[in-house]
């Protein structure tokens, strides 16, 4: 099975405050983001897709290559979430071959900058609610 492993060691900033529920989140929030960029056609180089082979694009009637023939690949797209980050696969047995001429399951450097960030806003939600938690409970972190 092919996969990314995408938010590897995330919670090794802070492991007190990641959880299992973070690298979920993070993990749908990548799902999201390779789906919508496959389906602009552009891979995970930021480049557009190797074009088709002129004989598939006239079978397709569509030069335009979005990885979507019969949905299997990225509808077939898990997310294997621990407490310190997530795997995300295909289900499809040909998701790394297709990857190898075509990559499209990796996250471009501008796509990792967004995931940085969302990472960061997650820890920063997780410190905001541990200390609210603190102090209603009468002590200060």
């Amino acid at each position: 099975m092919a996969g990314l492993d995408a938010t590897a060691d995330v919670g090794a900033r802070k492991p007190d405050l990641w959880t299992r529920a973070n690298s979920e989140r993070v993990g749908r929030a990548i799902v999201r983001i390779i789906k919508a960029r496959t389906a602009r056609g552009v891979s995970a180089l930021g480049q557009p897709f190797e074009p088709y082979a002129p004989e598939t694009a006239a079978e397709k009637g569509s030069t335009k290559v979005t990885l979507r023939a019969t949905g299997r690949m990225l509808d077939g797209l898990t997310i294997k979430a621990t407490a310190t980050g997530a795997v995300i696969q295909s289900k499809a047995p040909y998701a790394g071959a297709v990857d190898a001429v075509r990559p499209w399951l990796a996250l471009t450097e501008a796509e990792l900058k967004e995931l940085d960030k969302m990472v960061s806003e997650e820890l920063d939600r997780e410190e905001a609610r541990i200390g609210q938690r603190a102090v209603r409970g009468g002590s200060a972190l």
